[in-house]
């Protein structure tokens, strides 16, 4: 970045460390952390709230991100006091980043080691010292694991790390400095993303309205349709649709043939058990098409042996498998060829279409769908939500005739292609901006970058 100076060699020395990239500067010091953070456990007061660390290190009340997804304790045994300031450590997740120090005074559960200061020290810096730490895979490396990508990292492993002690003005200048650029860097970062989720609603706005019939095709271009060209459908997710089009339900669009419209094997039929290396015959899984695109993963297989006991379920190149349970249900996408005969999991469903209709324009409506809430009137009433093959047979979507069924496919694969460019050049753009502040973070906090003469600047300010 412009205007940012670097010391020179001879003024760094050969740290010890290697997670620190070994140079450190020649005058700052080096202990373990037990001589900066001391171990904290204070009882917790009657109005205290949940604190929570999150893996992008933020330290604050449960409340001010989500309440979502989260264990909640019957019995709080073993929470303890956090005061705003408090460096905060997960020993299952600081991994990944679920440290930090504490915006907020709060309790949290005895999962996680609360640590205030022996030494002065300007909280935040050491808040960026130990995301850097987290970044490069530290933690990882001393784990013992407990879960998958979990560790646990607890205050004894803690305080034998050893890190880095700038003097104390050194420390305010190098969170002074990250604070006002990653600022900069999330500022972008965030009109980025707003950017992308603008063009998500575009999608899903094109989706819905060509595969009802609000606009039409003319000379290559969508057109809205006038009211004159419109009838009721009757069906309260479809509105007005063409004159010359029908609403069917889809057990009369699916095709004729035997189980071509089916759900994965039921609960003990595939089990993890069943799974086997380089198998003969691969799982379709819900999560492979959870964006309204097939993407290829990691296939789980099962010998064709298994198979054959639950071939109801097989899928072809072609099919259009369907998301059946949990957050995604209704979500689709299109099974694309693939080297090895397949079968859709528990969690999926399978549909072939008739030949009288495209399979694409179908799993589009399906998309429009879920995106319009009709799905979401269908499904049943459980804490997980879930769909059944009887209500999805009786759901109803518009039928064009087969060559408009064919146009809109084209025109749709072509603008969402146009699309889907803009949002995939700006998540790279995004990566790239992500990777460039951790390096700057890495940079300073290690004290790669001069920031001797930084003048510290309000926030709010700009250097």
């Amino acid at each position: 970045m412009d205007g940012i100076k670097y010391r020179s060699a001879d003024e760094m020395k050969d740290s010890g460390i290697q997670w620190l990239g070994r140079l450190v500067p020649l005058d700052w010091k080096v202990y373990r952390a037990k001589y900066i953070w001391k171990k904290e456990n204070r009882p917790v007061q009657p109005d205290d709230m949940v604190v929570t660390a999150f893996r992008d290190g933020q330290v604050t009340l449960r409340e001010n991100r989500r309440t979502e997804g989260f264990t909640f304790a019957i019995k709080e045994i073993g929470y303890q006091r956090v005061l705003k300031g408090d460096l905060v450590i997960s020993a299952m997740d600081a991994f990944a980043g679920a440290m930090g120090i504490s915006e907020s005074t709060g309790k949290c559960s005895p999962v996680y080691s609360v640590c205030s200061p022996f030494k002065p020290v300007e909280q935040a810096y050491y808040g960026y010292l130990l995301k850097d730490m987290a970044q490069k895979n530290y933690i990882l490396s001393l784990a013992k694991g407990i879960r998958e990508r979990s560790t646990d990292f607890r205050y004894a492993e803690f305080g034998d790390t050893i890190l880095t002690y700038p003097t104390i003005l050194e420390q305010r200048k190098i969170a002074n400095f990250l604070n006002i650029k990653c600022a900069q860097f999330d500022s972008i970062i965030a009109k980025k993303e707003q950017l992308i989720a603008k063009l998500e609603e575009a999608k899903k706005s094109l989706i819905s309205e060509v595969v009802t019939g609000k606009v039409k095709i003319v000379d290559g271009q969508l057109v809205p349709r006038q009211p004159e060209e419109m009838k009721n459908s009757g069906v309260e997710w479809l509105g007005m649709i063409p004159k010359e089009w029908n609403a069917k339900k889809i057990k009369y669009i699916k095709s004729s043939k035997r189980n071509s419209f089916v759900d994965g094997p039921f609960g003990s039929n595939l089990k993890s058990e069943h799974y086997v290396d380089d198998g003969d015959v691969y799982i379709v899984e819900s999560g492979f098409i959870s964006t309204g695109e097939f993407l290829n993963k990691d296939f789980k297989t099962i010998t064709n042996s298994h198979f054959n006991t639950i071939k109801r379920s097989s899928c072809t190149e072609g099919d259009i498998v369907i998301a059946k349970i949990g957050a995604n249900f209704g979500m689709s996408g299109i099974l694309p060829k693939l080297d090895k005969p397949s079968v859709v999991s528990g969690n999926s469903l399978k549909l072939s279409v008739a030949e009288q209709y495209s399979n694409k324009y179908i799993q589009y409506s399906l998309l429009a769908l879920r995106f319009q809430g009709a799905i979401h009137f269908i499904v049943n009433g459980s804490a997980q939500p879930a769909l059944t093959l009887g209500s999805l047979n009786e759901l109803k979507m518009c039928a064009p005739p087969i060559i408009e069924q064919f146009e809109i496919v084209e025109i749709s694969d072509r603008k969402l292609g146009i699309i889907n460019n803009q949002i995939n050049r700006n998540l790279y753009q995004i990566s790239l901006l992500k990777s460039a502040k951790q390096s700057l973070i890495t940079e300073a906090v290690t004290g790669k970058i001069d920031l001797r003469d930084w003048e510290i600047i309000e926030q709010g300010g700009a250097s």
